[in-house]
């Protein structure tokens, strides 16, 4: 009975044991220990040397303190995941700076000098033709230069000229028909008439300005009715003015 009050105790330090690195051969070896001194005398000399031998065996303990078992129990928490590292969807080739520079070069001077260069042929290839075909010419003198030239300017002139009159009569040709030429007697109606009109105007104006200008502007004469006059008559005879009260 004695040997089982110490299981309790024991299987409390067990419990501990993984926060504590506590191996399992050790407790072990610690109880068997106990039980010899506390009760048991039976056992033998194989027994002893058998727990004399675990106890050898057995790694040294060591008591862990609290921020100790607060680390081992946040790295035991804690997952930590490898770092993956993936490897490339296309193949990587690492150039060198020389071969960088070869590429530019190839890419961007090499294909502006070969757009230069075929621009250049193009250009002498035209001006071949433009030289062959000038040679294919009859060369013209001096003189029928100038004949051609006289030749095409009057041909304008002429032509526009053609327009003109063509344009003039089209626009004029129904006046022309409708014109009425007036006698000497029309015509001096027709003069007395418009001037008579015109110094009519002239006076209407005149006449409309004066009474704008000028008599609008004078006082208007007041109108008294016959009451009116009797009390002013009588007020005058009495040594009073019209306008007392």
């Amino acid at each position: 009975m004695r040997n089982a009050s110490f299981m309790p105790q024991y299987i409390e330090i067990s419990t501990c044991a993984p926060l504590c690195t506590v191996s399992y051969r050790c407790c072990l070896a610690s109880y068997l220990l106990r039980s010899l001194c506390v009760g048991s005398r039976k056992l033998g000399t194989a027994s002893l040397l058998l727990v004399r031998e675990a106890m050898a065996d057995a790694p040294k303990t060591r008591t862990l303190t609290r921020e100790e078992v607060e680390q081992s129990a946040n790295r035991l928490s804690t997952r930590y995941r490898a770092e993956v590292h993936l490897r490339p969807l296309v193949q990587q080739k690492t150039i060198s700076q020389e071969e960088v520079a070869h590429s530019i070069k190839h890419l961007y001077d090499d294909s502006i000098a070969h757009r230069q260069q075929r621009l250049r042929e193009i250009e002498q290839s035209a001006n071949a033709e433009v030289e062959k075909f000038r040679a294919r010419q009859k060369k013209l003198g001096a003189d029928e230069v100038e004949t051609m030239v006289h030749h095409l300017y009057e041909e304008s002139i002429q032509r526009k000229q053609l327009k003109f009159q063509e344009l003039y009569e089209r626009e004029l040709v129904s006046l022309q028909r409708t014109r009425k030429t007036l006698g000497k007697k029309e015509q001096e109606m027709v003069v007395a008439r418009l001037y008579n009109e015109g110094m009519d105007n002239t006076r209407k104006k005149h006449i409309a300005l004066f009474e704008r200008f000028v008599l609008d502007r004078q006082p208007k004469p007041v109108y008294r009715s016959e009451g009116e006059v009797l009390a002013a008559c009588d007020k005058l005879t009495r040594g009073e003015g019209v306008t007392s009260a």
